[in-house]
């Protein structure tokens, strides 16, 4: 959502899923008996004239499988917004581990590697770093196609190298990693602190 101040005017840009779900919850607003928040007809007004708005750009409203792209567009916008509070600036694609170290009664998982890519310059950096993974709330995997979780100190192995990495709809910091003996296992962190040293 951009939003643009011309004249005396300001214009707000959505995207198509923003405008799909914005003219979803207004049509639902407007329907409802929720009149104890509207202090002013003016704020009615501007609400409807917000939906009828809406209505002539979005489409999907008259489509048959509106409620499946509803909740894609939903979906969208929660990953989205969860990605750009978690931005990370670095991975480890293609980089194998050097060292793994687990500290349990700490909370406190140290990787080591002899190179990471930034992000940010789209290029590999060519120097060793310690990428650390602690003060987690709660930790659970999972073990390749398995769907019953675990602890982490209940299938923890040494890694080999991390596939990937990303934090997930749910605001969790989920990475996919293999291991030394040959595992896969997804790893599922809340509230995690996560920090490079090169």
């Amino acid at each position: 959502m951009e939003s643009i101040q011309k004249d005396a005017k300001i214009l707000i840009e959505l995207t198509k899923e923003e405008a799909l779900v914005l003219h979803d919850w207004l049509f639902r607003f407007n329907e409802s008996e929720k009149v104890d928040l509207i202090l002013d007809q003016a704020e009615q007004l501007i609400l409807w004239d917000m939906e009828a708005c809406l209505e002539r750009e979005v489409s999907e409203t008259f489509q048959d499988n509106y409620e499946a792209l509803l909740k894609v567009a939903r979906d969208s916008l929660v990953n989205t917004t969860v990605q750009m509070k978690h931005k990370l600036s670095y991975s480890f694609d293609d980089v194998s581990v050097s060292k793994f170290c687990y500290d349990l009664k700490r909370k406190v998982i140290q990787v080591y590697f002899d190179d990471f890519f930034d992000l940010q310059i789209e290029d590999y950096m060519g120097i060793p770093c310690i990428w650390t993974i602690q003060n987690w709330k709660e930790a659970k995997c999972r073990i390749e196609v398995d769907t019953k979780f675990y602890r982490i100190e209940e299938r923890m192995g040494i890694f080999d190298s991390i596939l990937y990495m990303h934090y997930n709809e749910n605001d969790q910091f989920e990475m996919f990693v293999s291991t030394v003996d040959g595992r896969y296992i997804t790893f599922y962190f809340e509230g995690a602190e996560l920090s490079l040293e090169s």
